[in-house]
């Protein structure tokens, strides 16, 4: 940091967002300090190597995150936003009239190197993914079929 101390920065971000909204006690800043997709979520013993952030500042409105980012400019304090901790990240977009879902999700990727999807591929992705990752077996469509049939068959017996 440049000039300010610990406290003198809290007490400046208060001011911007009400000192309810800046989180500094240790466990709150560890839960952030790392995500769902982290190693250490996916295997509780290999807990990553973090450093924990100054505090956590909850703004409500585009005008704090203006004020945020230029009171961290101003002390030369990185700011890292953080999504929710889920590790997955997605922002949605409507092409305009005459462009197609595709050729948007082509043109994102294009320039940002991002990956883009459009609904329908993002639905599978997650319908993909949850069959992967959570144990659901690969022909959960043959198994609820069979679940069907013998549903039919015991109810009319």
């Amino acid at each position: 940091m440049q000039t300010s101390s610990k406290d003198e920065l809290y007490r400046k971000l208060a001011r911007i967002v009400g000192p309810e909204r800046v989180r500094t006690d240790e466990s709150y800043l560890d839960e952030r300090s790392w995500d769902a997709l982290s190693e250490g979520r996916i295997h509780p013993l290999k807990k990553p190597e973090t450093n924990l952030p100054l505090c956590v500042v909850h703004p409500s409105d585009t005008v704090q995150v203006s004020e945020i980012v230029r009171l961290a400019n101003e002390e030369k304090v990185p700011v890292l936003p953080y999504g929710g901790g889920s590790g997955l990240i997605y922002l949605l977009v409507r092409p305009q009239p005459g462009v197609a879902a595709k050729e948007l999700c082509r043109r994102i990727e294009a320039q940002t190197g991002l990956r883009a999807r459009t609904s329908d591929q993002f639905r599978w992705d997650c319908v993909l993914y949850y069959l992967k990752n959570t144990g659901i077996p690969v022909n959960f469509g043959i198994t609820i079929a069979i679940a069907l049939i013998v549903g039919v068959v015991v109810a009319g017996q």
